[in-house]
C-alpha cells in the first residue's frame, strides 16, 4: 500500500464561481486566463481528471510563451499533482522533474522543496530496496526547506519525516529514527502536541519499531497517534492507525485482535462514507488474519470486498489496479488449494468470472 505523504499547499490557486464550459478558442490559441480559471477551479473541487485536461491544453501555450518562467514550474507541478492523485507513478515522475528541471535554473527553492519531496517519495516506491534516487531527492528537498524556510521550520521537519521514511525502507533503522526525532521536535514546537501533523510522525514511529520488532513500541506511537485524530476527528487518518496496529497483531500472530483493529477500520469507513484503497486494504488485511485462524469463509468474503473496493477505484487509481492483480494471485493460489476438484460451488463461479476480467 502506497505510504501517505504529508501534503503541503504552497500555492492559493485561482478560484472561480463559474460553471463547467469549453475554453474558448481564439484564432487558434487558446484563452490561457480562462483556461486556467477552469482548471483551477476543477482541481479545487478535485475533479482532477478535469483538471488535468485543462492543464495539459495549457502546456503547450507555456513552452511557447512562458517557458523557464515560474508560472511554468508551477503548471508542471500542479500537472506532477493530479497524476499522484491517480496513482500514475510514471507521469507524476516525468512532470515533477520538469518542474524541478525549471526550478534548478531560477533557484526557486520554495517550490522546488515540493518537487524533490514528491520524487522522493516516488523513488522510495518505485525500487524500496535500491533507493539511492530517493535519498538524493530527499536530501534536494531536505537542502531546499532549510535554505528557503529556515532549518525549524514545518517544511523541513516534513522533509525531516520524509527521509526518515527512506531510510526505514532501507533498513537503516539508526538514521530513521534520527530523521523522526528531528521532525517530531520541530511538530511539537510549531503545531503543539494535539495536531494532525505530529500525530503523522507518530506513525511514522510507529511504522520503524514494528520492522524493528519492538512490537510494544510500536503499538504505542500509533495509540498515541490515535488519541490526536480521535479528538481532532480526523476518520481517513484514525482508520490508517486502526490498519497499522491491526498490521502489528498480525506480526505479532495475535490474529483475533488483528481482526479487531480491521473492523474498527472498516466500520468507521463505513460510519465515514470512505471508500479507497485504504478500505480494501483494511478487508485484505483482515482476510489475512482470518486465514491464519483458519476461518476461510472469512478469508474468502474480506478478499471479495477488498476486490469490490478496487473495482470501483480502478478506473482513477494505479494502485487499486495493483490491488487486484494481487488479489487475482491470492485466490489463484487459494482456489487451487481448495477448489480446483470441486466446481459445483458459488465461489468456482465467481472465481472464473474474476480471473478471465
Amino acid at each position: 500500500m502506497r505510504k501517505t505523504l504529508l501534503l503541503i499547499g504552497l500555492f492559493t490557486l485561482l478560484l472561480c464561481a463559474c460553471q463547467k464550459e469549453r475554453t474558448i478558442i481564439l484564432s487558434g490559441d487558446i484563452d490561457a486566463e480562462s483556461t486556467i480559471t477552469l482548471a483551477d477551479s476543477a482541481y479545487e473541487r478535485k475533479d482532477y481528471e478535469t483538471a488535468l485536461y485543462y492543464y495539459l491544453q495549457l502546456e503547450e501555450y507555456y513552452n511557447l510563451r512562458g517557458s523557464g518562467t515560474k508560472d511554468q514550474a508551477i503548471l508542471y507541478n500542479t500537472i506532477g499533482r493530479c497524476y499522484h492523485s491517480f496513482n500514475d507513478i510514471e507521469m507524476e515522475k516525468k512532470y515533477f522533474e520538469k518542474s524541478a528541471e525549471v526550478c534548478e535554473k531560477l533557484g526557486y527553492d520554495e517550490l522546488n522543496f515540493d518537487n524533490y519531496w514528491y520524487l522522493a517519495s516516488l523513488y522510495n516506491d518505485m525500487n524500496p530496496e535500491n533507493s539511492d534516487r530517493a535519498l538524493e531527492f530527499g536530501k534536494k528537498s531536505e537542502q531546499a526547506a532549510e535554505r528557503f524556510f529556515g532549518k525549524n521550520s514545518s517544511e523541513a521537519g516534513e522533509t525531516y519525516a520524509r527521509q526518515g521514511e527512506i531510510y526505514l525502507e532501507r533498513k537503516e533503522y539508526e538514521k530513521a529514527e534520527e530523521y523522526f526525532q528531528k521532525s517530531l521536535e520541530i511538530m511539537k514546537k510549531i503545531y503543539g502536541e494535539e495536531s494532525d501533523e505530529l500525530a503523522q510522525v507518530f506513525i511514522y514511529q510507529g511504522k520503524l519499531y514494528k520492522d524493528m520488532e519492538k512490537y510494544e513500541d510500536s503499538i504505542s506511537y500509533f495509540k498515541k497517534a490515535e488519541m490526536i485524530f480521535k479528538n481532532r476527528q480526523n476518520a481517513f487518518k484514525l482508520g490508517q492507525v486502526y490498519y497499522n496496529i491491526a498490521d502489528v497483531y498480525l506480526e505479532e500472530e495475535e490474529y483475533e485482535k488483528s481482526v479487531e483493529y480491521c473492523d474498527m477500520c472498516i466500520n468507521l469507513y463505513k460510519e465515514q462514507n470512505i471508500n479507497n484503497t485504504d478500505l480494501a486494504a483494511c478487508h485484505y488485511e483482515k482476510a489475512a488474519a482470518a486465514f491464519r485462524l483458519g476461518n476461510n469463509q472469512l478469508f474468502e468474503e474480506e478478499l471479495i470486498k477488498a476486490h469490490k473496493v478496487c473495482e470501483q477505484q480502478s478506473e482513477k487509481s494505479k494502485l487499486a489496479k495493483d490491488m487486484i492483480d494481487l488479489i487475482k494471485k491470492q485466490f489463484s493460489m487459494y482456489y487451487d488449494e481448495y477448489y480446483a476438484k470441486n466446481d459445483n460451488n458459488g465461489f468456482e463461479a465467481w472465481y472464473q468470472e474474476l480471473i478471465t476480467d
